[in-house]
């Protein structure tokens, strides 16, 4: 339990998409690709 009172907490960046274009584009070639592996998988 000492441990855990030892440990600094920081704050992160965050690695986010702040153009909504990239961010689409990003989600629809997860949910093709997500397509493919359900197709493969099938076979």
């Amino acid at each position: 339990m000492h441990t855990l009172s030892t440990l600094k907490l920081i704050s992160s960046k965050q690695n986010k998409i702040t153009n909504p274009i990239m961010s689409r584009r990003n989600k629809l070639a997860a949910k093709i690709a997500e397509q493919i592996e359900v197709v493969t998988a099938q076979n």
